[in-house]
């Protein structure tokens, strides 16, 4: 065989399998097409959300978010006003899958309220002021989403260790001292801002907090920052084809936020969270009892025990 001819079978070759790939590339996703149509219905978002087993549970989040954030706002005397956020949405979304048929997760519904404050004053001792106010009910995580027993630092903790890491002008320390003494102005070495996530602590030995175990993530998060860093605003997310469904929203406009400076030193946004089910729960069949196949009524007779 010349050299001739074994190039162009060679060359047939490699142009047989790139077509057997293209071949099996179209049918895998004609096959992802089918599955996928013929697959799980799309969960109904609003009509789980207006169920009234959806809005029991809408209400007793919203209950449950007002009191914790109503007794944190009224230790806050010394705090501005600058509005309140509010978010409510159900959502569902395709289970991560590239075979198979098409699969939802099943409706599940979250509420979090945003207070906006101004704070004048030391940054320092505002932080320690809000510690001591959020003690009262309020633990402190050690990350974005710490188990109960994994209790942080706090604010002025936090506000501490983001000090000492800051890059310090030469001849500065970055150490700072046991016990932190407030500054009376703020200087380019501190940190712009301070955010720390809380889990409500429990109110019953046993229990499992106000959110219940329907809200994996934590329960509030507090940011506090110096101009001219300030709270983003949640931004409102209108999932695929009617995949979520909001049932309250109520932004605040961040440029009322960006405006409290320089008239206010400081800016906090305080964010309690609660997820919950608008699911009903469903009941545990109740199992028929059948005579089994041998059994015969016995009315009288010898085959009467």
């Amino acid at each position: 065989m010349s050299d001739q001819e074994r190039q162009w079978r060679r060359g047939c070759l490699s142009c047989l399998v790139v077509v057997l790939m293209l071949v099996a590339g179209v049918a895998g996703y004609l096959w992802h097409q089918y599955a996928a149509f013929e697959g799980d219905p799309k969960p109904d978002v609003a009509k789980a959300a207006r169920s009234a087993t959806g809005r029991a549970a809408d209400g007793q989040a919203t209950a449950e978010l007002d009191a914790q954030l109503g007794r944190v706002r009224a230790a806050l005397p010394w705090a501005t006003p600058l509005g309140t956020a509010v978010s409510d949405v159900c959502q569902t979304g395709e289970q991560p899958g590239l075979w198979g048929p098409r699969r939802w997760e099943p409706v599940f519904c979250r509420r979090s309220v945003t207070y906006f404050a101004a704070l004048d004053g030391d940054f320092q001792q505002r932080l320690a002021d809000l510690d001591q106010v959020l003690d009262a009910g309020w633990q402190p995580l050690d990350g974005d989403d710490g188990g109960p027993d994994s209790r942080g630092p706090g604010l002025v903790g936090v506000f501490t260790r983001e000090q000492r890491d800051r890059p310090q002008p030469s001849g500065g320390s970055a150490t700072p001292s046991a016990t932190p003494t407030p500054s009376a102005t703020p200087t380019t070495e501190l940190p712009r801002q301070v955010v720390v996530n809380y889990r409500f602590k429990p109110a019953a030995p046993g229990s499992s907090g106000p959110a219940g175990p329907l809200n994996p993530q934590p329960d509030a998060k507090v940011e506090v920052d110096r101009a001219p860093a300030f709270p983003t605003p949640e931004q409102r997310h209108d999932y695929g084809d009617g995949e979520s469904y909001y049932l309250d929203w109520q932004p605040v406009d961040a440029g009322t936020l960006a405006a409290a400076f320089p008239v206010h030193g400081l800016v906090v946004a305080i964010t309690v969270t609660a997820g919950y089910d608008p699911a009903p729960a469903q009941p545990s069949p109740t199992p028929t009892l059948r005579p089994a196949p041998d059994y015969s009524p016995c009315w009288s007779g010898s085959h009467c025990p």
